[in-house]
């Protein structure tokens, strides 16, 4: 292995354990500093290496600006602030896929096993007595983002950036992983878990056993949820008779586990009778949106001052708050923005699928197993995400005889 080589496998790791840090780890998430530069790294170096542009990607980047401003010129106080972050976000997932291009899945895999494997040791601290007080109190100030507002709603929970200890969740023994709370990380390890299923063709690899311990760990609702789609459609579409056997023996047991599991059923329907009460349950929080959504279906109230319909917000408060990333989407580039953006979406499972000569049908099991998440999590717009507006871009038909390593 050539030296160049080895340079550019390291950078382009560490783009992207930037481009999920900044999607989720408390010390780079919502960093606009952090965004900037990660911008102006990716382009530079996109410039230096020659990188062609995709006349796709700069209509792709360009249609969701154009919804901006046609919400400026429907509801009015348009925010060039906004626009320009839009911009930043798109160009940013853009550059960075054209840098690492088919390799991006290999490189998140192997993040998300690092983090996994980093995961299991810190929360098998956190059963010693006194361990978290320890790290809380002593270690975690020093990895504390210094633009962080202390008259934010959010309050990030304490983090050592490669595991975050969240009182609700310590309280509860689940596993955060590096992110902001445990059903985060069980997001991350879904897509690990579909990543690696369509490069392996294989469901118990060692890796994938990895990552569904964690899983496991992390007790979350949805991420269990989720799991019980995708191994069920793993198994709907494998043409083996036994596989079929394995698929009603599985739904069955899971359908069991999940109505004798107290935080499965009964917080599932809890989220449902809050619904109308509050905007912390997934349930709420999509009821909220959609009314919003209802009053601007075709180009919705964008992510500026006007992104709760008209209505002057001052100080972001409980009612203000959102968690179904379906409805946030919706309420935020309406019809038209979810729509291009899903399609988007779809359009790079199917292409992945296919560079790796995977069942066809599996792109749909991802796909629906992704909208679960996003309904029970504010994911669309996270910089990770926004890679899967531009990774049908950069995977082409794999060449026989070349291993993606």
């Amino acid at each position: 292995m050539s030296l160049r080589y080895k340079n550019n496998n390291k950078r382009n790791y560490f783009l992207v354990f930037l481009i999920i840090a900044s999607s989720g780890i408390p010390l780079f998430s919502g960093n606009d500093l952090l965004n900037i530069l990660l911008f102006l790294y990716s382009i530079i170096i996109a410039n230096f290496k020659g990188i062609d542009k995709d006349p796709k990607a700069f209509l792709i980047i360009l249609f969701f600006l154009l919804i901006e401003v046609s919400q400026h010129f429907l509801h009015g106080s348009y925010s060039y602030r906004t626009s320009i972050g839009t911009f930043i976000k798109l160009s940013t997932a853009y550059f960075i896929i054209k840098l690492v291009r088919e390799r991006f899945i290999i490189y998140y895999i192997n993040i998300l096993y690092f983090f996994s494997l980093i995961s299991f040791l810190f929360y098998s601290l956190t059963f010693i007595p006194g361990f978290t007080d320890i790290v809380v109190n002593q270690i975690a100030p020093y990895f504390e983002s210094p633009f962080l507002d202390s008259n934010s709603f959010y309050k990030p929970s304490p983090s050592i950036i490669f595991y975050t200890f969240d009182p609700i969740a310590l309280s509860d023994f689940r596993n955060s992983g590096p992110f902001w709370e445990p059903g985060a990380f069980a997001v991350y390890l879904i897509f690990a878990l579909l990543f690696n299923i369509i490069k392996e063709k294989n469901l118990f690899g060692k890796k994938n056993l990895v990552f569904m311990v964690a899983l496991i760990s992390t007790f979350s609702t949805a991420g269990y949820i989720a799991f019980f789609i995708m191994i069920s459609g793993f198994y709907f579409f494998n043409k083996k008779v036994s596989h079929k056997l394995i698929l009603i023996i599985f739904v069955s047991s899971s359908i069991s586990f999940y109505s004798s599991t107290s935080f499965l059923e009964e917080k599932v329907k809890k989220n449902i009778s809050l619904a109308d009460q509050t905007t912390s349950s997934r349930f709420g929080s999509a009821l909220a949106d959609y009314t919003l959504f209802i009053e601007s279906p075709i180009v919705g109230w964008g992510r500026g001052p006007k992104r709760y319909g008209n209505r002057e917000v001052f100080s972001f408060g409980k009612d203000q708050h959102r968690n179904n990333g379906i409805f946030i989407l919706l309420a935020t580039y309406g019809l038209l923005g979810s729509l291009f953006y899903f399609f988007l979406f779809y359009k790079s499972i199917k292409v992945i699928n296919k560079f790796y000569k995977y069942s066809r049908g599996f792109s749909l099991v991802f796909f629906i197993t992704i909208l679960l998440l996003g309904f029970s999590q504010s994911l669309f717009f996270k910089p990770f995400f926004l890679c899967f507006m531009f990774l049908f871009l950069v995977f082409k038909k794999q060449k026989q005889n070349v291993k993606i390593i």
